[in-house]
């Protein structure tokens, strides 16, 4: 199991939940490093040299275990997106014994948050809240996830802040995550590979 990673990202938000999802997918990480790009476009400016900085900020001063670079498909075709991103950098060499891989959410990152109604009531008890109202299937195909997070929030008493989205994304159930948006296997596999 790896211990450290290095995340790049779109923003503050995207940093908080892939961070707690990262250590619910690997307990063992206890020293995840994020960086934010500042969107979508910034991280396919920015991701190459974003990577060079995690080359040395491990708590040896040497590079994080595995790197990774996520964004948002924002309706394009991920596939796609990732191509991009892998011949961007094929050139390039880094350092990071398990590598880097490259991971496009299917629509938004706030689709996974939708997946688990649970994880939301959970937050919203914890705040004396109300329970929200569960988000039919297919969530990958929602196409203002951001949005529908929003107005489900917002039924539960919650403001839409990168806090709270940090807490949804610490009571998640990966179970249900990996049902609800079948996409997110890929990501859990790029995790977890060596």
């Amino acid at each position: 199991m790896m211990h450290s990673y290095g995340v790049v990202v779109e923003g503050d938000y995207d940093g908080s939940v892939f961070e707690e999802i990262i250590r619910k997918i690997c307990p063992d990480a206890h020293d995840t490093k994020v960086l934010i790009a500042g969107g979508s476009a910034q991280v396919m400016k920015k991701f190459l040299g974003l990577l060079r900085g995690l080359e040395h900020v491990s708590s040896q001063g040497g590079p994080v275990e595995k790197a990774l670079v996520i964004r948002d498909a924002d309706c394009k075709d991920p596939a796609v997106i990732e191509a991009e991103m892998k011949r961007s950098a094929e050139a390039r060499t880094f350092s990071f014994p398990a590598g880097v891989s490259f991971h496009v959410v299917k629509q938004e990152m706030e689709t996974w948050l939708l997946a688990d109604p649970e994880a939301i009531n959970s937050v919203a008890a914890s705040r004396c809240k109300r329970s929200p109202a569960r988000v039919p299937d297919p969530l990958e195909e929602i196409q203002d996830p951001k949005g529908k997070l929003m107005a489900v929030l917002s039924q539960s008493g919650l403001n839409y802040t990168a806090a709270v989205c940090r807490e949804i994304a610490k009571e998640i159930d990966l179970r249900k995550l990996r049902i609800r948006c079948p996409s997110f296997q890929a990501f859990e596999q790029k995790v977890l590979d060596p």
